[in-house]
């Protein structure tokens, strides 16, 4: 199966994590975009990937994140969700987008507000960044 629980490099061909990503609400004007570098990015999947494996759901597609079927431990969504399945309306994606929140570890001094997220496709595979202080501002792939 390939999606990025095997996936050991972040510039693996399915998991291309550019270099540096920025998180921006265009509607918040300056001050609003936070950059990420990729490795923190990857650093957010990696942990993911070990809470999946931890709880033995690594190829159990059944038991992939969905609205609240089940309850992952804080330090992967640092609120009081499970990992949220986001439907995607415009058909360019699957079916579905999962979020895998990001932390401020590994870059800069100031936090994040919480609120930004990795976006996976459907079989996991990394597709952007993303931020719900608003609209989603995707970053395309390198």
């Amino acid at each position: 199966m390939k999606n990025w629980m095997n996936i050991r490099s972040r510039t693996h061909p399915n998991n291309r994590i550019p270099d540096y990503v920025m998180c921006n609400n265009p509607r918040q004007g300056g001050g609003s975009a936070i950059l990420y570098r990729g490795d923190a990015v990857f650093a957010a999947l990696r942990l993911a990937r070990d809470v999946f494996a931890a709880h033995g759901l690594i190829g159990d597609r059944s038991a992939y994140p969905a609205y609240g079927d089940k309850s992952f431990p804080r330090q992967v969504w640092p609120a009081y969700y499970g990992l949220r399945r986001v439907p995607v309306g415009d058909g360019s994606w699957a079916d579905a987008v999962y979020e895998v929140p990001l932390t401020a570890r590994g870059w800069g001094e100031g936090q994040p507000p919480g609120n930004d997220r990795v976006l996976l496709d459907a079989s996991l595979n990394y597709l952007a960044v993303t931020t719900d202080r608003g609209e989603y501002e995707v970053n395309v792939r390198q």
